[in-house]
């Protein structure tokens, strides 16, 4: 679980690095956005 954690955190990291250089903020699958569920 704490792999899947990491993983969660390093894409994170990498969509606000991207969304910096972006007019229009990419926040559909953001990880801190998506609930604890399989409603995707």
């Amino acid at each position: 679980m704490a792999d899947f954690q990491d993983r969660l955190a390093e894409i994170s990291r990498e969509i606000e690095e991207r969304n910096r250089s972006l007019t229009l903020s990419y926040t559909y699958l953001y990880p801190p956005n998506i609930e604890n569920s399989t409603a995707i």
